[in-house]
């Protein structure tokens, strides 16, 4: 078991990473010593792990709203289905939300957790990979309204314990979904995780517990770093969002068909092409990209119906300024750089590029 600390002032928490934390849950929940409890996760896990948490909380006054799974539960309609629950049943300050599942589960019961009575807290207890490396690690909280993550808060949750053992039932399209928020990391900060990933195939297919524990650990570590500089994304934290701006219209454009981390993997190699182009980084680069993304069968064209439809989303991306596209450029492995004056010529022609 590992444990990371963001550290973030009075905001401060732990990041659990492990097998079998049942134990941990409950020294939390003592810890925080709730009025009340409030589960938020969807149809699928609750059977799964949901019930095994109400066991763990059987001290405490307990509720739950369960969400359809993915993208079908991370909007408002969801957010005043759980605000309903919370006032029916008389949820106070020192209630606290805990969100068990993926990124979608976690973005909308920590936005809820971020705006019911001006904020409680909450536990972030992630069941994918994707989550645990990524989502629910800094405060970021957001659901969709016309475009993907469009509504949200930065608001930390209380602690976020990951037990590996729960990735065992995820399926494997979900699992490598996870994979590609990993490679993100490599690129951007660690090539020691790239090696892992291009040597250590068997074992993380296989989901081994403790390869898994290793490059969930330093995933943490890595965005923890960040968020410590820039808890609110003015400068630093942006280099997270490598492959997010064509990712995110990706994702959107496909009605979610396309999943977070396959459009992610899109994302990188559009950002990664057009570093190249730009003279920023050499196409070995790109290449190793696409080798290590078809390692792991993600996606690295996608031959989508309407890639001029992509344009108009990418300048209602949140990242922008001042009406400029800001992409995230890679110069070398660990080196980034962020660029809002990528031609909008050079912008359509990697959309073509992804196409081929």
């Amino acid at each position: 078991m590992k444990e990371i600390i963001i550290k973030l002032g009075e905001r401060s928490y732990k990041v659990v990473v492990g097998v079998n934390l049942r134990e941990e849950i409950n020294e939390e929940i003592k810890r925080l010593a709730p009025s009340s409890l409030l589960l938020i996760t969807d149809k699928n896990l609750y059977p799964l792990y949901g019930r095994k948490i109400e066991e763990i909380c059987s001290q405490t006054p307990f509720f739950k709203v369960l969400l359809p799974p993915g993208e079908k539960g991370k909007n408002l309609k969801w957010v005043m289905k759980i605000y309903t629950q919370a006032i029916k049943n008389n949820l106070d300050r020192d209630s606290v939300f805990l969100t068990l599942g993926g990124g979608s589960v976690g973005d909308t019961g920590g936005f809820s957790a971020s705006t019911y009575l001006r904020g409680v807290r909450y536990i972030q207890l992630p069941t994918t990979l994707l989550s645990m490396v990524d989502s629910s690690i800094g405060g970021k909280t957001g659901v969709d309204f016309l475009a993907k993550n469009i509504v949200g808060t930065f608001y930390q949750p209380s602690s976020v314990i990951a037990d590996i053992r729960t990735l065992e039932t995820l399926p494997l399209r979900t699992y490598k979904n996870g994979i590609a928020e990993v490679v993100k990391y490599g690129f951007i900060k660690d090539g020691e995780i790239l090696q892992i990933l291009e040597k250590k195939k068997k074992e993380i297919l296989g989901k081994d517990e403790e390869v898994l524990e290793e490059i969930i650990t330093r995933s943490v570590r890595i965005k923890g770093e960040i968020v410590e500089k820039d808890e609110k994304e003015k400068g630093l934290r942006a280099i997270l969002n490598f492959g997010h701006t064509l990712g995110h219209a990706i994702e959107y454009a496909s009605r979610f068909k396309i999943w977070h981390g396959e459009a992610v993997s899109l994302g990188m190699i559009g950002a990664l092409y057009i570093s190249w182009q730009m003279g920023i980084t050499g196409k070995e680069n790109l290449e190793r990209l696409e080798r290590i993304l078809k390692i792991y069968e993600l996606p690295t064209r996608w031959k989508g119906k309407d890639y001029e439809a992509l344009y108009p989303l990418l300048l209602k991306d949140k990242k922008r300024k001042e009406g400029k596209i800001k992409f995230v450029l890679l110069r070398n492995i660990g080196e980034t750089e962020i660029r809002d004056d990528v031609p909008e010529e050079l912008i359509r022609e990697t959309l073509y590029y992804l196409q081929k």
